[in-house]
């Protein structure tokens, strides 16, 4: 007997409403967060998602909690900690819920800090409005000051060096 296929599910992050994502246009399911909603401010994404949601189209779920862990502990082992909000890394544990539930979790998202992660964790994303990622990254915060670095586990507040007060950058490597 052959292995159930993977049936696909889409995603949402704040950016493919942004750019245009029209959820009433596609048939297959459809989710993002409660609170990926409250982050839409544009006046048109903002109607567009929320008759998405009165006609079901699209729906909310919470991510797991062990997913979330999951995530900030991928996030911080790339880099990308830092340039992701608590919003972010629950819409990226969402998709890890799905796939854990052997769904074809696709992210729709143009954040390629976002897009990074989901690589890092064997999630499909894709781009709305950008090229995307082509490749997995991994970052570093540097400061271009004294030449320090910090390579996991930055802290996601430190803006500034604790060396030379120099405004910190981040770069792949």
């Amino acid at each position: 007997m052959e292995p159930k296929k993977k049936e696909p599910v889409l995603i949402y992050d704040t950016s493919a409403f942004i750019g245009g994502m029209d959820p009433q246009a596609i048939q297959i399911p459809q989710w993002t967060t409660p609170e990926n909603v409250e982050e839409v401010h544009s006046k048109s994404a903002k109607g567009i998602l929320q008759m998405a949601l009165k006609t079901g189209r699209m729906k909310l779920r919470s991510p797991s909690q062990a997913s979330i862990n999951k995530v900030k502990e991928v996030t911080k082992k790339t880099g990308d900690y830092p340039n992701l909000s608590e919003i972010d890394l629950k819409v990226i544990a969402l998709s890890l819920d799905f796939q854990n539930e052997n769904w074809q979790a696709i992210l729709m998202t143009d954040d390629y800090s976002m897009q990074n992660c989901a690589a890092a964790l064997n999630i499909e994303y894709k781009a709305v409005t950008e090229a995307g990622i082509r490749s997995q990254l991994r970052w570093k915060i540097y400061c271009m000051g004294c030449g320090k670095e910090w390579k996991e586990e930055a802290d996601r507040n430190l803006k500034k060096c604790d060396i030379c007060g120099t405004k910190l950058k981040r770069k792949s490597y």
